[in-house]
């Protein structure tokens, strides 16, 4: 094997990406150069200044490769693509891959409207990305109540083709391609006049029909503006670009400015930041604008990052002007990202400290409930209704102790009571037709809302029933939470007829987590009770 003082003097004098690989061939970091000699050649000198942790990892290097390229463009666009793939544990990287979320116009005769993730190189239009899948999903709940759309699945749709018994021309399609286009760059005030002007034009001719879809157009097309804040009076396009430092992360907030207006705010958090903050935000940057559809004219940033501009303008081929402002209103719009990004870093360390909560909380229940693991999906039952009427029942899953609302089940429940409503009974059917379904995943802990009657009701029920093949009451524990004290009951081993009773220990993350678990069975379990109840009055 060859040294790494042989490796380095072997090494071409072009311009190029590197990899610092360590023990079993990992590879520990990737950098572009201009001359790969001599920037390899300086991790290695006596005089080289590096962090704390760049020496660690200069430490760990058993080996070195490289991939030469033509121009240094060239090799900022390699490093981005090797970082992304490889994710190597020295580079400053985008904690999360799912960070993306564009709404694409695809590139076809009567284009498709679909929210994706991914961004490529097909000729179809892309806008975005969007701070959140709330955001794209909104935008598309307004353009949809636009246009006529007919849709073709969950994630994405087209125009209706049929016009008056018709089919539309691929002309007068793309006429309404064009203005949804318009709207997703936030290019609104030209199309509200037109709008204004077509409706006001209709109902001079009393075409009141066609004014009122205008008018239609217009209130959503303001809705979907409502919350663009107006900054400047001109055509202005720019990124507002702010960070906190908080532990060992960076967190980064983007304003964007598109038309004069703040149309959206992005966060993102780089992990692993072991180089200067100018290193940090730099990466960040290059990483975050290869995936941009729409590059702002101007970039703004709160500390000046040499050679950025000509390094974006290569990866993005956009002319983006970098600027450091020390006066007037970009000055005071950077405050404003500041803000977003201190509250984003507070509101994400608090999420660190609730996660590790979370663990303490689920490895408590398995201590204190005697678990054989720990309940990573945790089901919990609660029944409603008033005087037996409109009775329903709810099931909640928790995995990983937070809430898994697209497993949530409702029963509408049949049994009828005679005299007085029997809420043992109702629990027994809802549990019994829960475990009717083998299909959804097995429980680790079922948890259900009442005090021994309701457990001995449900253990009798389920004595005789069997799941994958083995007895549900050797498999699945199942407790009851009896609101009053908050005590947890559990069947004594070996019988199912007398129980021990267990108390949390008060205000702690097990104790939180039961209660939590517990209100939101009975939250869901009310919210149906009121909607079939509503339902009944409606029937004539």
């Amino acid at each position: 094997m060859q040294s790494i003082t042989t490796i380095i003097k072997n090494l071409p004098t072009v311009a190029g990406c590197y990899l610092f690989y360590g023990s079993n061939q990992t590879i520990l970091y990737v950098g572009k150069a201009k001359q790969l000699r001599n920037r390899v050649r300086s991790y290695f000198t006596k005089s080289a200044d590096l962090s704390p942790a760049k020496k660690l990892m200069v430490a760990r290097i058993t080996s070195i490769d490289y991939i030469t390229v033509r121009t240094e463009e060239e090799a900022l666009l390699l490093e981005s693509t090797l970082i992304k793939k490889h994710k190597p544990p020295y580079n400053v990287i985008l904690k999360d891959d799912k960070f993306f979320q564009y709404i694409k116009i695809v590139n076809e005769p009567f284009p498709r409207i679909i929210a994706t993730r991914k961004r490529l190189n097909d000729g179809s239009a892309y806008f975005g990305p969007y701070s959140s899948a709330g955001s794209v999903k909104h935008t598309l709940k307004m353009l949809k109540r636009m246009y006529p759309f007919r849709t073709h699945t969950k994630h994405d749709f087209v125009f209706d083709v049929l016009k008056a018994g018709e089919t539309i021309s691929e002309r007068e399609y793309n006429s309404i391609i064009k203005q949804v286009t318009k709207i997703l760059k936030g290019d609104t005030k030209q199309l509200l006049k037109q709008l204004e002007k077509k409706m006001h034009t209709a109902s001079s001719k009393r075409s009141y029909e066609q004014a009122a879809h205008f008018r239609d157009q217009i209130t959503h097309l303001k809705r979907l503006t409502h919350k663009q804040q107006a900054i400047f009076t001109d055509n202005t396009s720019a990124d507002i670009v702010h960070f906190a430092d908080f532990k060992n992360h960076v967190y980064i907030a983007i304003l964007k400015i598109r038309h004069g207006k703040i149309i959206d705010k992005l966060t993102a958090v780089m992990d692993n930041p072991l180089d200067s903050t100018s290193d940090v935000i730099r990466s960040f940057l290059l990483q975050y604008y290869t995936s941009l559809a729409d590059s702002p004219k101007k970039l703004i940033t709160p500390i000046t990052i040499p050679d950025l501009t000509e390094e974006l303008n290569a990866v993005t081929s956009s002319h983006i002007h970098v600027h450091t402002p020390q006066r007037g209103k970009y000055k005071r719009l950077l405050e404003l990202a500041y803000l977003n990004a201190e509250e984003y870093a507070r509101l994400s360390e608090h999420s660190f400290v609730a996660a590790r909560d979370l663990t303490t909380a689920l490895a408590t229940l398995k201590s204190k409930l005697a678990l054989k693991k720990t309940p990573k999906r945790i089901e919990c039952f609660d029944i409603s209704n008033v005087q037996g009427s409109h009775a329903v029942g709810s099931m909640v899953v928790f995995v990983d102790g937070k809430p898994d609302k697209s497993q949530y089940r409702k029963f509408s429940i049949k049994y009828t009571a005679t005299d007085t409503p029997n809420d043992f009974a109702m629990m027994s059917e809802v549990l019994a037709r829960r475990f009717r379904h083998p299909e959804w995943p097995t429980p680790d802990l079922v948890i259900l809302d009442g005090g021994k009657g309701q457990l001995s009701a449900v253990i009798k029920t389920l004595s005789q029933t069997y799941t994958r093949g083995a007895p549900i009451l050797d498999t699945i524990p199942i407790v009851s939470l009896a609101k009053k004290h908050e005590e947890i009951f559990i069947p004594e081993i070996g019988t199912t007829t007398t129980y021990k009773k267990v108390l949390l220990p008060k205000k702690t993350p097990a104790f939180f987590l039961v209660q939590r678990i517990r209100d939101e069975a009975h939250r869901f379990a009310i919210t149906y009770y009121r909607l079939k109840h509503k339902k009944s009055y409606r029937q004539p």
